[in-house]
C-alpha cells in the first residue's frame, strides 16, 4: 500500500507488494504501450506500461466497483500522493523485481499478453517472501516519494490482509519464504 514510513525508518513505500512465486507470469492488464524497461539496484528489473484512451477509461471505471477503503491508515497509508490527478491522458503501470522481461520498449501490448515474470531482482532479495512491486502513476517520471502516485488497491481486487488468506495460501507463502523468515501474524 502507498504509505509514508514512520519517522525513524527509511523511505516511503508507494505500491502494492503482491506475493508471487519467482517465475509467475505477468500480463498486460489492458491494451497499452511499453514505455520503458530497465534495471536498478533498488527496483531490479522493471517494466513501465502506458495506458491511454479506452483502456484508461476502463481502468478508471474499475475503481468505482472496487470501492477500496484504506485499512492501514494507522501506518500512514494514503490514497493519492501530491500531484496525482485522475483527469490525465495516461496512467503508467510500473512493475519491479522481475526475473525476466518479455517485451521491448515501444511494443504495443494487447490485454492478456505476457510482459514478463516475477522475481526477486533488486532489493527484493531481503524481503520476507518473493513479490511483485506494482505502482500506478499519472506521470512517467513520478519522482521520489508518493508524488504523482495513487494507491493501486483502488484499482486491483486482491487479498490485502494475511487474515484473508486461506490456510493453504499461508502455508504456501511460508514455503516460498523459507524457514529463515516468518510471515507477519497481522
Amino acid at each position: 500500500m502507498a504509505r509514508k514510513r514512520k519517522k525513524n525508518t527509511k523511505g516511503i513505500h508507494q505500491a502494492l507488494d503482491l506475493f508471487a512465486k519467482v517465475g509467475t507470469k505477468l500480463y498486460a492488464p489492458l491494451d497499452c504501450e511499453v514505455v520503458s524497461i530497465g534495471a536498478s539496484s533498488s527496483y531490479g528489473n522493471t517494466i513501465t506500461l502506458k495506458v491511454t484512451g479506452q483502456s484508461l477509461e476502463i481502468l478508471k471505471i474499475r475503481q468505482r466497483f472496487i470501492n477500496y477503503k484504506p485499512i492501514y491508515q494507522n501506518k500512514g497509508e494514503v490514497i493519492r500522493g501530491d500531484g496525482f490527478c485522475e483527469n490525465t491522458q495516461a496512467y503508467y503501470l510500473f512493475y519491479a523485481h522481475l526475473s525476466k522481461i518479455n517485451v521491448k520498449q515501444e511494443d504495443k501490448m494487447v490485454a492478456g499478453q505476457v510482459i514478463g515474470f516475477s522475481g526477486v531482482s533488486g532489493n527484493a532479495k531481503g524481503t520476507k517472501a518473493p513479490h511483485l512491486h506494482f505502482e500506478i502513476r499519472n506521470q512517467y517520471d513520478a519522482g521520489k516519494g508518493l508524488t504523482h502516485r495513487v494507491n493501486p488497491a483502488l484499482y486491483i481486487e486482491c487479498k490485502k490482509l494475511l487474515a484473508e488468506f486461506s490456510q493453504d495460501e499461508k502455508d504456501e507463502q511460508q514455503e516460498i519464504c523459507g524457514k529463515t523468515c516468518k510471515l507477519p501474524t497481522k
